[in-house]
């Protein structure tokens, strides 16, 4: 069931289509995920509240269907909606020791969708000219000065901007060549107590065999409760069985547990492209990507969450203002350059990738290093980051990283 107060029904589409303009929004959101909702909830708490919205999705978004995670340096939004919080990350390499660090200021976040959902929903419950739709998306075009939407419940007209989240980004997920990030994660409960839930473990390469960046994440967050996750950085997938048993041999190598001793209560999978695109986009346009379909991922990291609020809450600042010159997602082209070369690291066949990340956490300040990741240093920041890395190796990366982004500028 569509679970906003203002839920569009059929006869509600049938008397849009006989009064001829009631089936017009002055903005339409193309999808209620992570960007789209963020879009909807930072417009309701902004000048522009007034306005009517309305938001198609296919799904209505009432379970737990992705984890979010982010590092703060303060208390925000969603903070009071996370499952858990850490002061303390874990990162292990190959043959090394447990390396713990305290990350103060910063604190490293973990969100249930589902939780987020409803965080969303209450809110927008107050703004009753902000409307949701169920339905499939099956066309998007431009008619007359608007944008048309077409979905299995009909035509809608967005008068002003049509904000889309759904459409595909520039990439190939079947092509080897191509790097991305992809994972099968469990969020499993233990039938005695097996964790401790202090240290959010980012990075344990302990079962890693290639020149692959290739680790296991761990979020305990409780004694019983745990996410555990395997991700590949490569250009090629693989089927589920193989992350499936790196997961079982981890949770049995490290603390005991066979597979009768736990259940898996949620699985989440997914594959994150990992590529530098350059989407120019104005809020002159009437038609904007969101999210991933605008390249809001960090290419080098695949992290999203705090980056969409960021570029969202500014988008939206600059809409209220009537800005309409500034950029939706800017980056500056050194930013953009250093992301590039991190990735003609990560695809050289050559060079142990695992390394490379391993060496940046045990070289590195950790509210340096998160902040860098983060995209919020300085140039004097990521410098002093950079020189942490083999440098021969990111200067003969940089050459031809550099070259591809003045190309596409």
């Amino acid at each position: 069931m569509p679970w906003f107060v203002q839920v569009i029904t059929q006869k509600d589409i049938s008397n849009m289509k006989n009064t001829g303009n009631k089936n017009s929004f002055d903005y339409i959101i193309a999808g209620g995920g992570l960007a789209g909702l963020s879009l909807a909830y930072y417009l309701s708490k902004s000048e522009l509240n007034q306005l009517n919205v309305l938001i198609i999705d296919s799904s209505a978004k009432n379970n737990n269907d992705k984890t979010w995670c982010y590092w703060s340096d303060e208390e925000d939004d969603f903070s009071k909606i996370c499952e858990k919080e850490w002061s303390k990350i874990g990162i292990q390499g190959k043959a090394s020791e447990l390396q713990v660090e305290e990350i103060a200021p910063y604190k490293y976040r973990k969100i249930k969708s589902e939780e987020w959902y409803k965080f969303i929903k209450n809110h927008l419950k107050a703004y009753p000219n902000f409307q949701f739709l169920q339905a499939d998306i099956e066309y998007i075009h431009y008619a007359g000065l608007g944008t048309m939407v077409e979905t299995s419940k009909g035509k809608f007209l967005a008068s002003q901007k049509l904000f889309d989240s759904i459409s595909p980004f520039p990439y190939d997920q079947e092509d080897p060549d191509q790097l991305k990030q992809h994972f099968v994660g469990w969020y499993i409960e233990s039938n005695f107590p097996a964790f401790k839930a202090d240290i959010a473990h980012l990075f344990d390469f302990r079962l890693a065999k290639g020149m692959d960046a290739e680790f296991i994440y761990f979020l305990p967050t409780n004694s019983h409760t745990a996410l555990i996750e395997h991700t590949l950085f490569s250009g090629e997938l693989k089927n589920k069985e193989y992350y499936e048993e790196k997961i079982k041999n981890y949770l049995l190598a490290n603390y005991n547990l066979g597979e009768d001793d736990f259940r898996v209560l949620e699985v989440e999978d997914g594959i994150i492209p990992m590529k530098e695109v350059n989407i120019p986009q104005n809020l002159h346009q009437k038609w904007i990507k969101i999210g991933t379909s605008g390249g809001f991922v960090k290419s080098s990291t695949g992290y999203s969450f705090y980056q969409t609020q960021k570029i969202l809450q500014k988008l939206v600042q600059h809409l209220a203002n009537k800005d309409f010159d500034q950029e939706v997602n800017p980056k500056s082209i050194f930013k953009k350059w250093l992301d590039a070369t991190f990735l003609e690291v990560m695809e050289d066949p050559t060079i142990d990738s695992n390394e490379i990340l391993l060496q940046l956490f045990e070289k590195t300040e950790p509210s340096l290093l998160l902040k860098f990741l983060q995209g919020e240093t300085s140039t004097t920041e990521d410098l002093s980051v950079m020189t942490k890395v083999p440098k021969f190796t990111f200067m003969r990366a940089g050459f031809p990283a550099f070259f591809n982004i003045l190309k596409k500028n």
